[in-house]
């Protein structure tokens, strides 16, 4: 039976696996919002959503421009630690408990929808973007309501 502090060597690569799968994950999620042209959020409703800025905001950092990255999404410097731990966790010599990285969540969660509301409604961040005549939604509904159509009458209130 191996010591405490030792980890056998097969535990070892699994871990590896583990973080290599987070990372294929991350990038699959980050090139699929490339690829599709932004944000789905704001591309479906016409509203720019929490996390609105948050990539172009890790670019400035990656470049080392801390001022844009701030403009861009201030919970920037909260998320890239967060993302790395929650990568590496398996691997690094210290951990949170679940708790712990439950309470981290909610208050990220929490701080988020606060700068979304600050951003949106008092700041007016130029980031930010509402405009819901480009929306996937708007024009799913302007399809479907025609004038004097019956078939809908509930989407004659949204007009």
């Amino acid at each position: 039976m191996p010591m405490p502090e030792q980890i056998p060597r097969h535990h070892t690569g699994l871990k590896w696996k583990t973080v290599l799968q987070r990372l294929a994950l991350l990038t699959g999620v980050v090139g699929a919002v490339a690829l599709f042209g932004g944000c789905p959020v704001r591309r479906f409703f016409g509203v720019s959503c929490p996390g609105c800025g948050m990539m172009r905001a890790c670019l400035s950092l990656i470049q080392l421009d801390f001022r844009a990255a701030f403009a861009y999404h201030p919970l920037v410097f909260v998320l890239v630690p967060a993302v790395l731990y929650i990568l590496f966790r398996e691997v690094l010599p210290f951990s949170l408990n679940r708790k712990t990285e439950t309470v981290f969540l909610a208050a990220f969660l929490l701080a988020l929808v606060l700068v979304y509301c600050y951003r949106m409604f008092i700041s007016h961040a130029a980031v930010l973007e509402v405009d819901f005549t480009s929306s996937v939604l708007y024009q799913i509904i302007s399809f479907l309501k025609k004038p004097g159509d019956a078939v809908f009458p509930c989407l004659a209130m949204l007009w």
